[in-house]
């Protein structure tokens, strides 16, 4: 079946399996995710839940708007479940929300997908939606409950608009509604993604003297973003129960926080450390996006090097979209702060750029040039046999997406455990009981995976930071929602540990905590998980031991090999479990 034969329905289904199986499977890669998003909406939807300073009105830096809509989708299912599915288990608004988020992300890349192919070429498409789905970043990204993800979304449908030209500039308005979404309710910062694709349009009005739709089609769209503020903001008033603005606050405090304020706090890296990042998720794909200008100059002057154009469209045009994916990674190499879910907005942006320079080379190779400036290098080319040529195509492409899946493979079998030891407590917890974080604090999937009423409390470990703490349960008929607009004690935006945040392990009914061999234990954090006397195993899972592990172990799947020289690349693991109080 040739690539632009595929309807869109049927693309859509091919993401939507691959994402299904990351809602079902992928760890939960950042506490982020949890204790400002998935407890905001678990307060959202049972009435309690963890509460982070950035929920404090003091700072307000985190929007109930972006966590209403997420907790609205849960919450007609939270009524059908026991229906439909016959269990009360939170876990499956867990689960079911992964789903949903599945689904946006779906037909925002078979939306990006039928652009691509209708616009660009249809084999750069088919390209682009094998690297998506596919990808080990992608498996992450893809129903990940975080603004970054959200604003990865809209970046597809905002990109998919501009490139999706119509006259007189009418597609305009959509292009701009849809990253003004991603930066006002997701993430300010996406915003920049849209000033490549502005300017190129601006550049086009001048051309062809269309500035006056170009302005009142940039107006229609500032309209459209406006009524985003409005409707984002009113939420958010609403609920803080004061006058102040969310993305304001978030460009504020990261930006103009000053010395002991701000990201840096929470740790930095050096300038490289997203290059080695987007190496280990994307590999080749990543170094093939990297050389797409590059490509694409080469591909779109056939007088220079006699070699078909990657696409109809004018040079300048092509080299436009590519360049968001790199002035997003300047624009956050430059900063000291780095975290993985920082380049989730351009996730898609890589894939097509990886995407055009693969059917680059798939050109030269498969036709290299007779004349031209490439003609001598690639001489060799033209003695190739044309099977050859395909099994080093395809052998190529296998190779790429078997890196990637060994990657994914290694997530999934290595740091799932979180996902699954908390299951017994459906069964075995009473409400009003206690399951306490020591050490595993950070891994805990949220209140989503405990049962009704029964809550978690932290219990002093080596971690000396700034632990959340729970939401006032309060309710009354002003709006519901209390613990919202309360201010919160021993809350503050340094990082500066509260010793009320932790509970006193006496009164830990149970208790999660892992074991690694490599490991030595401590006054802080004794080894639970063996201390039979007092523990009881309810549940255990294997846990990947990072500090008995090769590199390559952490980084990807490897076979359980003790034969030399596989067994230097074994991985070694630990326990993480489910204890039960025994007296």
């Amino acid at each position: 079946m040739q690539p632009d034969a595929i309807p869109r329905s049927t693309v859509f289904w091919y993401f939507f399996l691959a994402h299904l199986l990351a809602a079902a499977l992928a760890p939960i890669q950042d506490c982020d995710e949890v204790f400002n998003y998935w407890e905001a909406s678990h307060y959202l939807n049972h009435g309690y839940g963890f509460q982070t300073w950035e929920y404090s009105p003091v700072y307000a830096i985190r929007s109930w708007a972006y966590a209403g809509l997420h907790a609205s989708l849960i919450a007609p299912f939270k009524i059908i479940m026991p229906m439909i599915f016959g269990t009360t288990a939170k876990s499956a608004e867990f689960f079911f929300l992964r789903t949903a988020l599945a689904i946006v992300c779906s037909l925002a890349e078979s939306r990006f997908f039928s652009v691509v192919t209708k616009v660009i070429h249809p084999r750069i498409a088919l390209f682009f939606m094998l690297i998506m789905m596919t990808s080990a970043g992608m498996f992450h990204a893809s129903t990940a409950y975080l603004p970054s993800s959200f604003a990865m979304y809209t970046t597809m449908m905002g990109a998919a608009s501009f490139m999706d030209w119509q006259k007189d500039h009418a597609h305009l308005p959509s292009g701009i509604m849809w990253f003004s979404l991603g930066a006002v309710l997701g993430w300010p910062f996406a915003g920049a993604l849209i000033l490549p694709y502005m300017a190129l349009e601006a550049f086009e009005a001048c051309r062809n003297q269309t500035i006056t739709s170009f302005i009142r089609a940039t107006s229609l769209g500032g309209l459209r973003a406006l009524l985003i503020v409005f409707w984002q903001s009113g939420i958010d008033i609403r609920l803080y129960d004061k006058v102040l603005s969310v993305p304001w606050n978030i460009v504020a405090y990261n930006v103009f926080g000053g010395s002991s304020k701000g990201p840096d706090i929470y740790g930095t890296e050096t300038w490289h450390w997203y290059i080695q990042n987007l190496l280990i998720n994307y590999h080749g794909w990543f170094l093939l996006a990297l050389v797409s200008p590059v490509a694409i100059v080469i591909a779109q002057n056939p007088s220079w090097f006699n070699i078909r154009p990657v696409s109809k469209l004018f040079t300048g045009t092509l080299l436009t979209y590519t360049f968001p994916m790199f002035l997003w990674l300047a624009i956050f190499t430059l900063q000291p702060h780095k975290e993985e879910r920082f380049m989730y907005p351009i996730y898609p942006l890589i894939a097509f750029n990886a995407a055009i320079t693969f059917h680059f080379a798939l050109q030269v190779i498969g036709n290299p040039p007779q004349k031209g400036l490439l003609a001598r290098p690639l001489w060799i080319l033209t003695k190739v046999p044309a099977s050859l040529k395909l099994i080093i195509t395809i052998g190529t492409l296998i190779g790429l997406i078997f890196i990637s899946t060994l990657r994914t493979a290694g997530m999934v079998s290595g740091y799932s455990a979180p996902l699954k030891v908390y299951s017994p407590l459906e069964q075995i917890a009473q409400p009003g009981d206690t399951v306490c974080l020591g050490k595993e604090w950070y891994r805990f999937p949220s209140s989503y995976f405990l049962p009704q009423r029964v809550k978690a409390k932290f219990i002093k470990s080596a971690f000396s930071g700034l632990l959340p703490g729970e939401f006032n349960e309060i309710q009354d008929g002003r709006s519901g929602y209390v613990g919202a607009r309360t201010i919160p004690t021993g809350m503050n935006d340094e990082n500066v540990e509260d010793l009320g945040k932790y509970t006193d392990i006496s009164k830990c009914n149970f208790v999660v905590d892992s074991y690694f061999p490599s490991s030595e234990p401590s006054d802080l954090e004794p080894n639970y998980v063996h201390d039979t006397k007092t523990w009881e195993q309810v549940k255990c899972e294997p846990f990947l031991d990072n500090g008995a592990t090769s590199l390559i172990g952490r980084l990807i799947w490897t076979p359980p090999i003790d034969i030399p020289p596989f067994n230097k690349f074994k991985r070694e693991w630990g326990e993480y479990c489910l204890l039960k109080r025994k007296v």
